[in-house]
């Protein structure tokens, strides 16, 4: 940045470039080099983010509509070690053109994406990836996200709110959108939750391995969020159950949806025999006790699970003062 000073009583003189303004001829008026002072400020801001880019735990890098690196992080190095597009010949085969398609899908229309696949030189295990479109280049280029779940488990930052293998919250961020849903007051808008436990994922993981049940929960994961509606909170609650938020829905709209979501998790991985799930729903209207709304989804899942694979159970939580009757 330059700063000239002018002199007391020294005529104006006139602005020599665009990249100098000079206040209005007053004794001592300063002459400022804007365009060097934006550039040095934009360089600034520019190490800046390359030093937290560079420090996310999480592997991080610059794309383009053919998916080719322009910038990525040390950690992305660690996990896919590999410039330009090549990064994708990792990617397991029968998961690379799926991949790739989905992801120049997700530059091209400048929408998120995020999705899991077997990554071949970890030994097979699957990475779970998102991908931001870049603002100010939306349709051009995009941010991808990689992280490992296995090691993920091991950081402080597994505590937060996002399960790494689905992409979807966890349990304790629904826990808490529960518990406000639950609390308002005023109107006949009742609330559901639908309580989702996988029925076969044993067999999958006792046959294929663990990490093919890993990919299931994170196909189902993603198939899960494209079903449910834009307010629903969708999350996974652990292991291979998942839970659904539904406010301002009615017990018939809430059975169409777990309908919707039997119909998702058979066609979630076609490699697998068909899946199924077992489905327990409970409704009331606000104000509610959370818990109780969640036990009574819990309570009607098991009820449709007795009865057998791919059944849904639903119950109606009324609450009346102190209270609570299951209709």
């Amino acid at each position: 940045m330059k700063f000239t000073a002018n002199p007391p009583n020294h005529p104006r003189r006139a602005v020599s470039s665009p990249c100098q303004l000079e206040a209005a001829g007053r004794p001592g008026a300063v002459v400022v080099d804007v365009v060097r002072s934006s550039s040095v400020m934009h360089q600034v801001e520019l190490d800046a983010a390359k030093q937290i880019v560079d420090a996310a735990p999480v592997a991080l890098a610059l794309v383009d509509g053919s998916l080719g690196i322009h910038y990525a992080n040390p950690r992305w190095h660690e996990l896919a070690p590999a410039d330009g597009s090549s990064w994708l010949e990792q990617v397991a085969p029968d998961d690379h053109d799926r991949l790739q398609a989905e992801l120049r899908r997700a530059v091209s229309s400048g929408r998120p994406w995020n999705g899991s696949w077997l990554h071949e030189r970890m030994r097979g295990r699957v990475l779970h990836g998102a991908l931001e479109p870049l603002a100010g280049h939306e349709g051009e280029r995009g941010v991808v996200t990689l992280i490992d779940p296995t090691a993920w488990a091991d950081s402080p930052l597994a505590a937060g709110g996002r399960d790494p293998l689905t992409s979807l919250p966890t349990r304790e961020p629904f826990r808490r959108a529960l518990d406000r849903a639950c609390q308002r007051a005023g109107g006949d808008a009742p609330v559901a939750v639908l309580f989702i436990d996988l029925d076969s994922l044993k067999p999958v993981n006792d046959e294929h391995g663990h990490l093919k049940g890993d990919r299931v929960l994170a196909n189902i994961g993603r198939a899960l969020a494209a079903v449910v509606r834009s307010d629903d909170v969708a999350a996974r609650f652990g292991g291979d159950e998942f839970v659904v938020l539904c406010r301002d829905i009615s017990m018939a709209e809430a059975v169409q949806l777990a309908a919707r979501i039997h119909h998702s998790i058979a066609n979630a991985t076609p490699e697998v025999d068909r899946l199924t799930a077992s489905i327990g729903i409970a409704a009331g209207v606000p104000p509610l006790d959370a818990l109780d709304l969640l036990d009574a989804a819990d309570q009607a899942m098991y009820r449709a699970k007795r009865k057998g694979p791919g059944r849904t159970e639903s119950v109606v939580v009324v609450r009346s003062g102190a209270s609570r009757r299951i209709a």
